[in-house]
């Protein structure tokens, strides 16, 4: 069963929605639309990935903690910061560092790596 579908069953489908919403990027996005997805995916996909938890519904859960993971690399350590334009059309990783709430995908890649380095799941 997919994700979405699930959602729908469990009761928790706006979460597998908005997981599905920022996963699309408009071909015309500007850099500070890309940026937001960059942030926007792993916070939607922690928030399904605990509720999923809740449900018991570990495999779930393990498989969207793992795509989690991947979206926080490419977030916390991805070149894009250094690539992306502001709003004010220059290149300015602080920009992005200010611009960002870093400390709740901090708090979910410590979750999710520990949860799945530690063989929880």
């Amino acid at each position: 069963m997919n994700v979405l579908a699930f959602g729908q069953i469990c009761g928790i489908h706006p979460q597998a929605r908005g997981v599905e919403i920022a996963k699309r990027v408009n071909p015309r996005a500007d850099d500070f639309d890309r940026a937001w997805k960059k942030f926007d995916l792993p916070a939607c996909q922690h928030l399904l990935t605990l509720a999923y938890y809740y449900c018991d519904e570990y495999g779930l859960a393990k498989e969207l903690a793992s795509q989690c993971i991947g979206e926080l690399d490419e977030f916390f350590f991805g070149d894009w910061r250094n690539t992306f334009h502001t709003p004010e059309k220059t290149v300015d990783a602080g920009w992005w560092e200010r611009r960002f709430i870093w400390m709740q995908l901090f708090e979910a890649a410590v979750l999710w790596g520990s949860v799945l380095g530690g063989g929880i799941f």
